[in-house]
């Protein structure tokens, strides 16, 4: 099973919803939210992190990350694989109508 660790861009980025989510309804279920949000795209990448195609929008800016998309809640995570490694950095999660531009410039600044 791939090994997965959690950016400091993900985990901003899942405040980020998590604000968003309890400005709409009660703070504990903005919680819930991002929990499950979190470990629905860990288990799946765990599983299986190839699966999941590069998405075009960081393609198109020159920056190659894998697209977990949540269809039931219509948020992803874009994470970097390393095959060779068996290792996935998750780097963003985000809403699918968010600005990538914003968000990908973000996950460069954070990269070692």
């Amino acid at each position: 099973m791939t090994v997965v660790y959690i950016t400091r861009t993900a985990e901003q980025t899942l405040d980020v919803i998590q604000a968003y989510k309890a400005a709409r309804m009660p703070l504990e279920e903005a919680k819930d939210f991002t929990d499950n949000l979190l470990e629905r795209a860990l288990d799946a990448i765990e599983t299986n992190p190839a699966r999941y195609p590069p998405d075009p929008g960081a393609l198109q800016m020159g920056v190659i990350l894998q697209r977990w998309l949540d269809v039931d809640s219509q948020y992803l995570c874009l994470y970097r694989y390393f095959s060779k490694e068996d290792i996935a950095l998750l780097d963003i999660f985000a809403s699918t109508r968010q600005n990538y531009l914003s968000l990908l410039y973000m996950v460069q600044l954070s990269r070692p």
